[in-house]
């Protein structure tokens, strides 16, 4: 796939490895915990239109005076400065750069997560969540629900579902049904969720998420 030899491609990932990019294991290789958000800022340039719409689409779901918890994926990155139309509305995050977006907006901010996942989650043992936005990666019917890379975030995940009264899912239809770059790790089922914003599918792409509550292609 990258038109490289073994020996390149060793020689690159030990290179990467000593700038602590990222960490290789068994037969593969994964980014680094202190690298996320510079990846999510890469990934927020794939496919930037088709995430904004969808991300904007989910925004209008968000009420004055609600609790809102904002994923840490690239796809609510791409609309965020239209956060700034609304009023009294509290933003919980695990990502410093939704974090610091909000901030510049003058929006209440409630931060956990990173590398403080324990202490993220007993903080949020009190906390309310009106209205939860989440991104996933790359799944397939088989993947058996929405996914992660990261090991470290499924606990996470699953504590902010469980304390959201309603949750949106959001990502770009490249995701759905990709057999190439599936993610490893799924953290809920389908049906868990209230709703799917995403692009327009095909028959195959949608045959995959119908079993969530509304599916909305925009």
């Amino acid at each position: 796939l990258l038109s490289i030899t073994p020996e390149t491609l060793r020689k690159d990932l030990s290179e990467l490895q000593e700038r602590k990019i990222l960490v290789r294991e068994h037969g593969y290789a994964k980014i680094q915990s202190s690298s996320v958000e510079t990846f999510v800022e890469l990934k927020a340039q794939e496919n930037r239109e088709m995430k904004k719409v969808v991300a904007l689409e989910a925004f209008t779901r968000i009420e004055n005076g609600m609790t809102v918890y904002l994923d840490s994926g690239s796809t609510i990155l791409t609309a965020i400065s239209a956060l700034k139309n609304k009023n009294d509305i509290t933003i919980v995050t695990n990502s410093i750069l939704v974090a610091y977006e909000c901030a510049n907006m003058n929006l209440n901010i409630i931060m956990a997560g990173g590398l403080l996942f324990n202490i993220g989650k007993r903080t949020y043992d009190h906390l309310n969540i009106d209205l939860a936005i989440m991104g996933t990666d790359a799944f397939t019917e088989k993947s058996h629900g929405f996914t992660t890379i990261s090991a470290d975030e499924l606990g996470f995940k699953r504590h902010v579902i469980n304390q959201s009264a309603q949750k949106i899912m959001v990502c770009d239809s490249s995701k759905v049904n990709n057999k190439t770059n599936i993610a490893p790790y799924a953290f809920c089922k389908f049906n868990e969720f209230d709703e799917l914003i995403t692009n327009h599918l095909t028959c195959e792409q949608y045959d995959v998420v119908k079993t969530i509550k509304k599916v909305t292609q925009v």
